[in-house]
C-alpha cells in the first residue's frame, strides 16, 4: 500500500514537471533578413526608396521538445500581415525558413524595420508563448541641391565667353560617386566630382563660348548607389538665364 501510494505521489510531480515546461529564453529563436533591392554600406544595409525588398525568416527549434506554430504575423512598411504556415511543426534541432510579403520602403522616411512575431505551443505541454524576430534597414536618400552662376548678368553676344558655375550640397545620407554635371540646354559637360560625402558641398567652373542660349537647366548623373553598375540621373530647374543676342561687330 505504501509503495503505491509513493508511485502515485511520484506520477502526480512527474506530470506536473512536464505541464508546467516553460521554453526559457533563446529556446525558439526567429531571425529575420531583407532581401531584393538593397546594399551595404559602411555597415549598413540600405534599400532603393523605390525598389522592392522582402522579409526572409527563420524559426530555430533549441528546445528539447518539439513545437507547433500558431500563428505568424509579419511587420513591414504597409501594415501587419498574417503568414499562414498551417500549423507546422518544428521539431528539437529543426528549423524552419519561410518569406513574407512584398515591401517598398516609406516615402519620406530614412529608417525603418520588419517584424516577424509568431506564436508556437510545446508539442508536449501545449502552452503558447511568442517569439520575434526583427530586421532594420536604412533608405538611400540621395537628394541635392544645386545652385547656378554666371560671370555674366544679362544678356551676351553669341560666342561671347562665359564663365559658369554649379554648386552641389548634398543631402544624402550615402556617399554620391561619379557625378557629371551637364547643363542641358547648352548640351555641355560643365564638370564632374568624384564623390560628394553627406552634407558636402563642392563646384565645379568653367569657361565657354555660349552659341545659345541657357534656361539653367543641370542634368547631373551619378552611380546608382545601390551598386548596381548603372546610372541615375536628376535634373534641376536653377533658374539661371542667360539669353543670346546678335553677334557682336567687328
Amino acid at each position: 500500500m505504501i509503495s503505491l501510494l509513493l508511485c502515485m505521489i511520484f506520477f502526480v510531480v512527474s506530470f506536473s514537471a512536464v505541464t508546467g515546461t516553460v521554453h526559457a529564453d533563446g529556446d525558439v529563436v526567429v531571425s529575420a533578413e531583407i532581401t531584393g533591392n538593397i546594399s551595404n554600406a559602411g555597415g549598413k544595409l540600405f534599400i532603393s526608396p523605390s525598389g522592392t525588398c522582402r522579409g526572409a525568416y527563420l524559426v530555430q527549434n533549441k528546445s528539447a521538445q518539439g513545437i507547433r506554430i500558431v500563428s505568424a504575423v509579419e511587420s513591414v512598411p504597409g501594415g501587419d500581415f498574417s503568414i499562414d504556415l498551417g500549423g507546422k511543426e518544428i521539431g528539437p534541432g529543426e528549423s524552419l525558413s519561410f518569406s513574407g510579403r512584398n515591401f517598398t520602403a516609406e516615402a519620406g522616411k530614412d529608417t525603418g524595420n520588419i517584424t516577424c512575431r509568431i506564436r508556437y505551443a510545446g508539442a508536449e505541454d501545449q502552452q503558447e508563448q511568442e517569439a520575434t524576430g526583427q530586421a532594420s534597414f536604412l533608405t538611400i536618400n540621395d537628394s541635392m541641391n544645386v545652385t547656378y552662376s554666371s560671370s555674366q548678368q544679362g544678356p551676351v553676344f553669341k560666342g561671347e565667353q562665359t564663365a559658369l558655375k554649379v554648386e552641389v550640397q548634398s543631402g544624402a545620407n550615402v556617399t554620391l560617386k561619379n557625378l557629371s554635371v551637364m547643363d542641358s540646354d547648352l548640351g555641355k559637360t560643365l564638370g564632374t566630382i568624384n564623390a560628394l560625402a553627406p552634407g558636402e558641398r563642392k563646384a565645379v567652373e568653367t569657361t565657354v563660348p555660349l552659341d545659345k542660349e541657357t534656361n539653367g537647366n543641370i542634368i547631373i548623373e551619378y552611380d546608382d548607389p545601390l551598386g548596381s553598375g548603372g546610372k541615375l540621373r536628376k535634373t534641376f530647374d536653377t533658374g539661371l538665364k542667360i539669353p543670346i543676342k546678335q553677334e557682336a561687330p567687328v
